[in-house]
């Protein structure tokens, strides 16, 4: 107990137990960083795993029905989504949707994405 009350006495040894928990604390607070930033990582990949399971699906279902139907379907997604859609489909049955298609939809759609 003396000596752990002269230890304390010792202001050289007392900045340096502050600044070692003040490195403490900061490391704690990045082990809390990387852990949301890995749960987030880990949560896009599901979301992207789960858009791709509809995607597919989507895509199949629009392949099976007449192109001016799919079209009229196809034209309430979003660009990107259109483009994945048509991308995943058969090329013959991809043009037929995109021929029904108006020219400026057309061409947006299939843009190269910069």
């Amino acid at each position: 107990d003396t000596i752990f009350k002269s230890i304390i006495k010792d202001s050289t040894l007392l900045d340096s137990l502050k600044e070692l928990n003040r490195l403490l604390s900061q490391m704690n607070n990045r082990n809390v960083v990387v852990e949301q930033t890995q749960s987030a990582s880990e949560q896009i990949r599901i979301n992207e795993k789960e858009y791709q399971e509809w995607a597919k699906k989507t895509a199949a279902l629009l392949e099976a029905m007449e192109p001016q139907r799919a079209a009229k379907i196809m034209v309430n997604y979003s660009d990107n989504v259109a483009r994945d859609l048509l991308f995943l489909m058969k090329k013959r049955k991809a043009a037929q949707i995109l021929a029904e298609l108006s020219p400026e939809t057309a061409t947006r759609i299939t843009r190269h994405r910069e």
